[in-house]
């Protein structure tokens, strides 16, 4: 009695739902989600073309104000004036949680600062459903959202990476994917990785294994729609003779120079290097790609 007389005492403010949406499957939306945004007036979003599609789906007559990353403070204003007149709002990103590499977390301190409650509707997440199927521990893992969008300031990125134990979650769009994972190759080593493409909707798709064999097989893939990737962490045992892979690539491509078929090419690196046949081999497929497609060029 005494905590619902503490929520009717809250409840006597205005309250600000952050709101988790589905990242793809309209199921997934929860029917606390679904209640709330029923019952608010007012719904803040990223995208209100998309976000009133999710309302009518559910048959929600809300109004939708837009709120996306460079128009935050301004959104704040507006909401906290509704919030002054007793109005609850809700805000959604236009897929997954609020503020996780979305526009929401100047929202949240500009409305608490002004006296008022912040409350989770928790959800769907890319980050948290990638895990869930990437069979990579997941007890501690670091969250890198977008790396940067340049070569150079992306690899120092994921140098300051390198000696991070715990797992690896990120996310890319499909112009970056591939010269992404080349400079996760390069400069963490051929670790294993999942990669989950378009999760929850039509054509979702999951590779899993060294960063090396997912590379050669998305390279004979249509690279479209949001990717999430998920690397493990760095491993003393693993890494004691670890070699970057750049000189790997190095070591493969002049073998396959010499005439090597990239199965005895990938036998005598994983004997030089200690990568395993599985990993020297999709180094190998991967390298005999390039070669063949400069040739072609």
């Amino acid at each position: 009695m005494a905590r619902q007389r503490h929520q009717d005492k809250e409840k006597e403010r205005a309250i600000l739902y952050m709101v988790a949406t589905p990242i793809g499957n309209l199921e997934d939306l929860t029917f606390r989600a679904s209640r709330i945004l029923k019952e608010v007036k007012l719904v803040a979003c990223e995208d209100t073309r998309r976000t009133r599609k999710l309302l009518a789906h559910i048959g929600s007559t809300a109004k939708t104000i837009s709120c996306h990353m460079h128009k935050e403070q301004q959104c704040a204003t507006a909401i906290i004036r509704h919030l002054k007149e007793g109005i609850d709002v809700a805000f959604a990103s236009d897929a997954g949680v609020p503020a996780i590499s979305d526009p929401g977390a100047k929202l949240v301190a500009r409305v608490r600062e002004a006296g008022f409650m912040v409350v989770p509707v928790p959800g769907p997440s890319s980050v948290t459903a990638a895990l869930s199927v990437a069979g990579i521990r997941s007890d501690a893992f670091y969250f890198g959202g977008f790396l940067p969008a340049r070569g150079k300031e992306r690899k120092e990125a994921l140098r300051t990476l390198h000696m991070q134990e715990c797992t690896i979650v990120l996310l890319e769009a499909p112009h970056r994917i591939m010269k992404t994972l080349e400079d996760l190759l390069e400069v963490l080593g051929n670790r294993n990785a999942f990669l989950g493409r378009e999760m929850t909707k039509l054509h979702e798709t999951y590779w899993y294994g060294p960063l090396s064999m997912i590379l050669a097989k998305l390279s004979n893939q249509d690279v479209r729609g949001e990717f999430t990737l998920v690397v493990e962490g760095h491993s003393r045992k693993k890494d004691m003779g670890w070699i970057p892979c750049g000189d790997m690539s190095d070591i493969v491509t002049r073998m396959l120079n010499k005439g090597l078929s990239v199965k005895d090419a990938a036998a005598l690196a994983s004997e030089i290097t200690g990568l395993s046949k599985k990993q020297a081999y999709g180094l190998a497929l991967h390298v005999s790609e390039q070669l063949r497609s400069s040739k072609d060029g």
